[in-house]
């Protein structure tokens, strides 16, 4: 199976999932433990849908996101996709210094 990045798996990506782990493992209130997963959860569907050239769903799913951890996850893709791949395919515009 070919990736939609050469072989090359999405690090940045993997690492912003794990993160949100470690934010729900850590958290206490049951409402923002419940967002952390949420948020995790599309996380994981839009990386999925990159790496399996499903991209306009991807787009779909990153859409649905509310504001931070939508910035969050396209500026995870542009470190593994690159700045231009994420123009093109999500229409977003990320600076040079976010990466």
């Amino acid at each position: 199976m070919a990736f939609s990045n050469n072989g090359n798996f999405s690090t940045n990506m993997n690492e912003l999932i794990n993160d949100y782990k470690i934010h729900i493992e850590a958290e206490t209130d049951a409402d923002m433990k419940k967002m952390y997963e949420d948020d995790r959860g599309y996380f994981t569907i839009i990386r999925n849908f990159i790496e399996y050239d499903c991209v306009p769903q991807a787009k779909i799913v990153l859409q649905s996101l509310d504001t931070y951890p939508r910035e969050q996850m396209v500026v995870a893709v542009a470190k593994d996709y690159g700045i231009k791949w994420v123009a093109d395919n999500f229409g977003y515009s990320v600076k040079s210094w976010a990466i």
